[in-house]
């Protein structure tokens, strides 16, 4: 409980920079739709003259971009790719910046084994996660709203692109546990996390533009929890889901796996 304790008290601040930039995020997006929410048909007109890469960025043909819920669903992708980034980045560094830091020996000649001490780091990324998706949730909540009808709350599309966020975080830190763990330079761990993040967010976008390599959404998580899927414009298959919950606990498994057979630098 202890460690717990620690890595929620060391992350604090991290925490609040990431919940700001996110409310944030949120809070330009919806700017953006009131900018353009009074032109009307003339926007959507817009949307549908420029070139089909540009539509898939700004999700034109699927989102009704003169609703709040629609904008806001068709600038969600990037919302969840700055989760991305902060899930891989906590992910790669809870566990590793021990040895960085060369406390690992500290915490290790304590009644704590290996496989606790995983399972402690996991536990306090976990409630890491969750008080970033609830700081999500809420401001989206209550920005998305200010620009709703009163009577239109959006509740229910809104926990159901949070929970896709969720998933996201999820994913990308399980995976940069695991590549903390089996590649011992901190720094290159962390570089490798984002490249792979970086990665699958370009098939997604492949596997939108050209329809010979849509596969690729297949190796995607931004592909398997998609906004306009979570949203219901399309539907949600239920492999994406099924690989979702995989991408999480296979990584995780193997972070146990390997970290109780790690030679540690101390």
């Amino acid at each position: 409980m202890n460690i717990i304790l620690h890595e929620l008290r060391i992350h604090l601040k991290s925490i609040i920079i990431w919940s700001i930039s996110i409310a944030l995020l949120i809070m330009m997006s919806m700017v953006k739709y009131d900018a353009i929410s009074g032109t009307g048909a003339d926007f959507i007109k817009l949307i549908e003259s420029m070139p089909k890469a540009l539509q898939v960025m700004i999700g034109g043909g699927y989102f009704d971009l003169l609703l709040p819920i629609g904008f806001f669903g068709a600038s969600f992708l990037y919302i969840m790719f700055l989760g991305a980034i902060h899930g891989s980045m906590l992910g790669a560094s809870i566990l590793a910046k021990e040895e960085r830091d060369k406390t690992t020996e500290f915490l290790l000649v304590k009644p704590v084994t290996r496989s606790k001490l995983v399972a402690m780091k996991l536990i306090a990324a976990l409630l890491i996660i969750a008080m970033m998706t609830i700081v999500v949730f809420f401001s989206a909540q209550f920005i998305v709203g200010s620009y709703s009808d009163p009577s239109t709350l959006y509740f229910k599309e809104i926990s159901q692109l949070v929970a896709g966020y969720l998933m996201i975080e999820l994913i990308f830190m399980a995976s940069g546990l695991f590549i903390s763990i089996v590649i011992k330079r901190v720094r290159f761990a962390a570089s490798l996390a984002s490249l792979i993040l970086f990665l699958t967010l370009f098939l997604n976008i492949f596997a939108e533009l050209f329809e010979k390599v849509d596969f690729l959404k297949y190796f995607s998580p931004f592909s398997w929890f998609d906004p306009k899927l979570l949203l219901g414009i399309l539907d949600l298959p239920s492999i994406f889901i099924f690989l979702g919950i995989i991408a999480i606990i296979i990584p995780v498994a193997l972070s146990f796996y390997f970290y109780n057979r790690r030679e540690m630098e101390i």
